[in-house]
């Protein structure tokens, strides 16, 4: 009985956060983690963040391994990629896989770049990406909006005004794979 106990995945750590246009939010997850909204001009990052910061090569957990590769990814809180504001609000939850430690995220990164630029590698380089990539995560976070203010931003792309992100509000919801 005991060994299956131990086997099972841990409890889903849940937490919930607001944030205001050029606000950064860190919550620390456990596993010597933290889940980060960065702002930027156009909203957030979402990533999951080695916590505190330890000047690794490989920072980001989460977009290391977030697809599509090239383009808007649920890493994404933002105004960008032709999304706008009232999209970027709406769309969810956002998914997204994170690897728990620096090692997976160098290999994670590796593979990124093989699929990124294939015609720098052999046919078998890029069948061990395609094989392997995303396979490494240790974890998963759900972000669901549950309120948010948009407005104009009063810039036009494409002739119309994407909007801007005010001010969100947030659930999240913190899965580890089960340690073996």
């Amino acid at each position: 009985m005991l060994a299956c106990a131990a086997q099972q995945a841990p409890k889903p750590l849940k937490f919930s956060g607001e944030v205001k246009a050029g606000q950064a939010f860190h919550k620390p997850i456990g596993r010597g983690l933290a889940f980060v909204l960065k702002p930027d001009d156009d909203g957030w990052t979402i990533e999951v963040q080695p916590d505190p910061p330890r000047g690794e090569m490989c920072r980001n957990f989460s977009t290391v391994i977030a697809k599509p590769l090239k383009g808007y990814t649920a890493n994404d809180l933002d105004v960008s990629y032709g999304v706008s504001a009232a999209d970027a609000v709406k769309e969810g939850p956002r998914e997204l896989a994170f690897v728990t430690n620096e090692g997976d995220c160098k290999r994670e990164h590796a593979w990124a770049n093989r699929l990124t630029w294939p015609k720098d590698y052999s046919p078998e380089q890029l069948k061990e990406a395609e094989d392997r990539f995303g396979r490494s995560a240790g974890g998963w976070a759900k972000m669901r909006i549950v309120q948010s203010k948009i407005s104009p931003s009063g810039e036009l792309v494409d002739g119309k005004d994407p909007g801007k992100i005010d001010w969100i509000k947030f659930d999240v919801e913190i899965t580890f794979a089960a340690e073996q």
